[in-house]
């Protein structure tokens, strides 16, 4: 038996101890000894600009250094994961490289600037014996798009590159620091039969580590760090990662998480979000393998937070170039060309009551048929899981990335020529006292759906033949999701087939793309996803479809 289990040291009250930065620096070398944590990338060198700490001085000594201009590329930096946090919960701005305070960044970075979660990161790395860190707002040029995009394309090897990252994990703004008093234990006196003895037993508050131990961690946002979209791809590619959260210290790597209290141990045994992501990543082998890994990322990425919506492609690009091979046939803002068209599929969760509902980003991010065009979570439809046939072809699909040579960043327009059988629709909402996004949806086939249809629909449910009431409801009435909550009764639209089960699966139905058509244009936009009844194949039309 582990007696030690039994004589746990309690961790300081204070996180700036220095029995903290000892207890890092055991876990640092513990995993440059045993693990080897790191991701096999064929691309090496330092970044384009760091912040150089030396010498060991509180205020002196700060500026930004050219990582081409250091001698030795294996020299090893740190990394920041923080939250800027909205300007109007800010204390201190967040100070920034611009192309204004570019060159005098390079000569000095005024310690007055920092923030407190910046002063307190490079106290940290100083005891942690670095000498850089990369720090995003002021290593990247906030106001040069063209470096911005670069950068931003480089995180991958940035932060699988770090000699440790450092994570701000209960800050909300660079205000909070790393540093904080915290919740001690309390004294107990256990008082025995004899007067003259007595014992002394410490207890604390049980820490939470659900956010650290699931493979879906996002479901326990207890930190606001957990909740931003740039922070989630810094958590996982970082090969090892420091976070400073309310109530202890916690240590990831790609195949150990511990943390001060150590109760973390007891439970990691099944794997973490981080692990179980990396080491697949570095043992993945085949296309849908791929895929099946990257919806594992992309479904609770897609509920994260950002600052500026247009970079939810570019947040995401570091794990996209890790990704990407050529079995997976290029990428296409979001998705990847050998998923099609089944990976068309995905659909928006439906936030639960109270919550803020699926909306459209303001800005452009990308085309409707990407899961990229909704803020919301999403679920991949993973088809090869089931017996189905593809009904339908992606004819053309054609992206324009927002900086030239970079793929896997922001796209200013792109679209999809998809051909399958088609059907054309009409949408009904029931009226309800609820809430729009609680109204239920259904679709049936349109008068000008081709002669059959009436036959068709006599099949399943005569009350529902063209021109019943809406109260006649039947089963020829398919329910639908709409991708975002929107007022379509009486609209026209068109139900085009993916694929089509097998028939003795579901009766041989079919899923689908539902698409409005966009006024006065050649082109159409998804609405949503549904299930087509098999007899609504009888009635369909072959149909080429652009969709935006």
């Amino acid at each position: 038996m582990d007696r030690g289990f039994f004589r746990r040291t309690l961790p300081p009250t204070r996180s700036d101890d220095g029995v903290c930065i000892d207890k890092i620096k055991h876990w640092i070398d513990e995993c440059i000894r045993d693990h080897g944590c790191g991701l096999d990338i064929a691309q090496r060198g330092l970044p384009t600009r760091l912040v150089d700490v030396s010498p060991d001085d509180r205020t002196e000594g700060l500026r930004l250094a050219i990582g081409s201009e250091i001698l030795a590329e294996d020299t090893p930096f740190a990394a920041l994961s923080h939250c800027w946090g909205d300007k109007k919960d800010r204390i201190k701005a967040v100070p920034k490289t611009t192309m204004a305070t570019l060159s005098r960044h390079l000569e000095k970075i005024e310690w007055d600037d920092l923030t407190p979660t910046f002063r307190d990161t490079i106290t940290v790395i100083r005891r942690l014996g670095l000498k850089y860190v990369w720090i995003d707002s002021l290593c990247i040029v906030q106001d040069d798009r063209a470096d911005f995009a670069r950068e931003a394309a480089r995180m991958a090897l940035i932060y699988s590159q770090a000699h440790v990252v450092i994570a701000a994990t209960r800050g909300n703004t660079g205000d909070a620091g790393l540093f904080h008093s915290r919740r001690g234990a309390q004294e107990l006196i256990i008082h025995e039969d004899n007067p003259r003895k007595s014992s002394y037993l410490h207890v604390k508050e049980t820490i939470p580590h659900d956010a650290f131990l699931t493979n879906d961690p996002y479901r326990f946002n207890t930190t606001p760090l957990f909740e931003r979209a740039w922070c989630f791809q810094e958590r996982l590619l970082g090969r090892r990662v420091v976070h400073f959260s309310a109530d202890e210290i916690v240590f990831e790597c790609g195949n150990n998480l511990d943390c001060e209290c150590m109760e973390i141990r007891r439970h990691r045994r099944a794997g973490t979000f981080k692990t179980t992501t990396l080491k697949t990543l570095s043992n993945v082998k085949g296309p849908t393998s791929r895929i099946e890994l990257w919806y594992s990322v992309v479904e609770p990425y897609s509920a994260c937070a950002l600052h500026d919506e247009a970079d939810r492609l570019p947040a995401l690009s570091g794990f996209s170039r890790l990704i990407a091979s050529k079995e997976l046939d290029g990428y296409c803002a979001g998705l990847w060309r050998y998923e099609f068209p089944s990976g068309l599929l995905w659909r928006a969760v439906r936030a639960a009551p109270g919550e803020t509902q699926t909306q459209r980003p303001k800005e452009y991010c990308g085309p409707s048929w990407s899961w990229i065009a909704v803020r919301a979570r999403i679920e991949a439809h993973i088809s090869w899981h089931f017996a189905n046939e593809i009904v339908a072809e992606v004819v053309d699909v054609q992206t324009c990335p927002k900086e030239i040579g970079i793929p896997f960043g922001a796209v200013t327009s792109a679209f999809l020529i998809l051909a399958g059988p088609a059907v054309s629709v009409t949408l009904h909402q029931e009226e309800t006292s609820g809430h729009q996004e609680s109204r239920e949806c259904f679709m049936s086939l349109a008068q000008s759906s081709g002669t059959n249809h009436t036959a068709a629909l006599e099949d399943e449910d005569p009350d529902c033949a063209p021109g019943a009431e809406p109260e006649s409801r039947g089963p020829s009435w398919q329910p639908f999701q709409l991708d975002v909550p929107a007022e379509v009764n009486g609209l026209q639209a068109v139900c085009i087939a993916i694929e089509r089960w097998h028939p003795r699966i579901n009766s041989g139905q079919g899923t689908c793309l539902l698409l409005q058509a966009v006024p006065g244009e050649a082109s159409y936009t998804r609405l949503g996803v549904s299930f087509c009844p098999a007899s609504w194949f009888l009635v369909a039309h072959r149909m080429e479809v652009k969709i935006v």
